[in-house]
């Protein structure tokens, strides 16, 4: 009888270790959720400063931003290029 009394706290044991368990794994989450969503609010303001810096730019130098844009493509077309022809 003794040797039952013992499995079932060990059973009893266990279970209380394992809720303890998923107790921390959903605090743990929860936190590291928190902090991606943070981590995501802050890249996502930093795209929007850059974004209207962005336009302010070409709205104040037009004639430079397309030439931007001009080379961003050519510089774009041209690894495009080389990457196609190393493949066939």
């Amino acid at each position: 009888m003794a040797n039952a009394t013992t499995g079932s706290d060990s059973l009893q044991n266990l279970k209380i270790k394992t809720r303890a368990s998923e107790s921390d794994m959903e605090k743990v989450t929860h936190t590291a959720g928190e902090m991606i969503g943070s981590m995501a609010s802050d890249l996502a303001d930093s795209a929007t400063t850059y974004v209207r810096a962005s336009g302010d730019f070409v709205k104040d130098n037009p004639a430079r931003g397309i030439a931007i844009a001009a080379a961003a493509g050519l510089v774009a077309g041209s690894i495009l290029t080389l990457a196609m022809r190393r493949r066939h």
